[in-house]
């Protein structure tokens, strides 16, 4: 018989099964290619560099031979990094190997293997050094360490060269290295058969098969494909659309690396009080969840999460009753569209996590939205795409529903605010019309130009991830 050799275990794959028995099973095309596109830019160009002589002119050289035909946006960013890398490694620090094997271990059969990527190594006087560029905001896990010392080289060093914020971080061997591979060995081994039902989480924002899963409804004729380019976008996403597109797109079509982002101290709270209300909304007291936040909260903290959660209790047991069916489960829908850049046809979906859905009576349905921040006004469309989300929901179960009520509890006021607004049957149909016609914006964008979207200032710029990077890209 013959053999075809051990499998390769895609961790990243087997990550997202993990989370979600169809993730990743019955994909759609991505919305763009940006980001490998300007890893493998980077890697080229610093393979070039380290084969140079290592002059300021050669460096001028490589990022005019590269970059000349990049759009702008494209051609910041990645000499941006590779001036970054140009003050780590130079071609004086060794030989250049640019294809380093990869360390590679199999399971007892020999049937499966772990791999872990290195990008290229260098051979100089103090031994061997292999790099992994790293242009995102995670490193090298533990497994992937544990994977490259059980098949490295004695004597040779790793590195994470993190482009991003210019560091070279050594990568050391995990004490516990053998389990962390055979729990992978095993993780894979027993993941859900991709039949079984879908289930909805933070994953879903980036899995390439939310249009074909089944769990979002699709609010329009025919049926995506693995060639349909689609761009998922969440409920801010949605909301954004209506003020800048440029915020969007480089965030949900280009991946434009975002500046340097801290948690605050508003951020931090609203988490944990969220944390708390769904334990509340589930049916279970939320005393342990109030203990173990005010075990971690420093002291200001917990007095601002102990007075939210006692608003989220006011305004609860003042306003229209609702029985509560899920707490913080994605709901949302997809739709079949154009794609206007030649590329056949395309998909947007949307996706929004309420804090609890249910019902107010038999044909009522309710969606319900806690706010700890100091804004009153819901998010633009954030209600109509709500209340359309779960009328589409329970109409794909077969199950009618003539109104849905979309409950928004303000807590921060003095006095707790509860805005309920309920969708007839013509009202739902209008906003979904409504969210159709701006989701649609997102497959306008080329794809290929990053510097195309349009931008608009106004207040929401100060809590921009891209604020900088938009100011040196406006004409």
């Amino acid at each position: 018989m013959y053999d075809e050799g051990a499998r390769r275990i895609d961790l990243w794959e087997v990550g997202r099964r993990v989370g979600c028995a169809r993730c990743g099973v019955r994909r759609t095309k991505e919305a763009s290619p940006a980001r490998l596109e300007r890893w493998k830019l980077l890697v080229d160009m610093v393979v070039q560099w380290l084969r140079s002589d290592g002059t300021t002119e050669a460096a001028n050289d490589i990022v005019s031979d590269f970059l000349s035909v990049a759009d702008p946006v494209t051609r910041g960013i990645v000499s941006d990094w590779f001036n970054g890398v140009r003050r780590i490694v130079h071609p004086e620090d060794g030989e250049l190997d640019a294809d380093p094997l990869k360390p590679r271990v199999t399971d007892a059969t020999d049937s499966r293997y772990l791999s872990a990527p290195v990008t290229f190594a260098m051979d100089g006087e103090s031994g061997r050094e292999e790099f992994r560029l790293v242009t995102g905001r995670k490193g090298t896990s533990e497994l992937g360490a544990a994977i490259y010392y059980a098949d490295a080289e004695p004597g040779v060093s790793l590195y994470d060269l993190r482009v991003s914020d210019g560091d070279l971080v050594a990568i050391e061997a995990p004490p516990d290295g053998e389990d962390l591979i055979a729990a992978a060995f095993a993780e894979e081994a027993s993941l859900p058969s991709p039949d079984d039902a879908p289930t909805p989480g933070l994953h879903c924002y980036s899995c390439p098969s939310a249009m074909r899963c089944g769990e979002y409804p699709k609010i329009s004729d025919g049926e995506p494909r693995s060639t349909t380019r689609t761009v998922t976008l969440s409920r801010s996403n949605l909301s954004e659309l209506t003020r800048c597109e440029r915020r969007v797109a480089w965030h949900k079509v280009h991946g434009v690396p975002k500046e340097d982002e801290s948690v605050g101290f508003g951020s931090a709270v609203g988490s944990v009080v969220h944390e708390i209300i769904a334990a509340h909304l589930a049916g279970s007291s939320p005393t342990e969840a109030l203990g173990a936040a005010r075990a971690s909260c420093p002291p200001d903290q917990w007095s601002e999460v102990a007075y939210l959660f006692e608003q989220h209790r006011r305004v609860w047991d003042d306003h229209v009753p609702v029985k509560v069916a899920a707490v913080e489960r994605e709901i949302g829908f997809g739709g079949m569209m154009d794609d206007p850049h030649g590329r056949g046809d395309g998909a947007v979906a949307v996706i929004g996590r309420p804090d609890a859905n249910g019902w107010e009576d038999d044909t009522t349905a309710a969606v319900i939205e806690c706010r700890t921040g100091n804004v009153v006004e819901p998010y633009p469309l954030e209600t109509e795409f709500y209340a359309v989300a779960a009328w589409e929901k329970i109409r794909s179960m077969g199950r009618s529903v003539d109104r849905v009520a979309v409950h928004h509890h303000h807590l921060r006021p003095e006095e707790p605010i509860c805005e309920r607004r309920v969708f007839t049957t013509e009202d739902l149909r209008h906003a979904r019309t409504t969210i159709a016609e701006a989701a649609r914006i997102a497959l306008s964008w080329d794809p290929d130009d990053p510097s195309q979207p349009d931008y608009t200032v106004g207040d929401w710029c100060v809590t921009c991830p891209f604020e900088n990077r938009c100011k040196n890209h406006r004409t």
